[in-house]
């Protein structure tokens, strides 16, 4: 029996629905692995979301490419004032 592995970047797809304040709302997300913690050792694993599964897969494959070619750069949370000081 062997295993396979998906390559870094390659995720899932799949329909969500939440329901907020009593209403539901459907939204596909894609899920990948960006690359692993140096610290921990674990998977950093990041999400992206849209309206239709086109959307979203299309979205994945970009980001895909990024990763493969090495021109990925993750999500920061600094703030315009703190990137300006930099």
């Amino acid at each position: 029996m062997s295993t396979r592995k998906a390559a870094s970047g390659s995720g899932t797809i799949r329909k969500k629905t939440v329901t907020r304040n009593g209403k539901q709302y459907q939204f596909w997300e894609a899920r990948y692995t960006a690359g692993t913690d140096p610290g921990t050792g674990k998977q950093i694993q990041r999400s992206i979301t849209g309206k239709t599964q086109k959307e979203v897969r299309e979205k994945l494959q970009a980001v895909s490419v990024e990763i493969s070619r090495g021109d990925y750069l993750q999500p920061s949370k600094i703030t315009l004032a703190r990137w300006v000081e930099i």
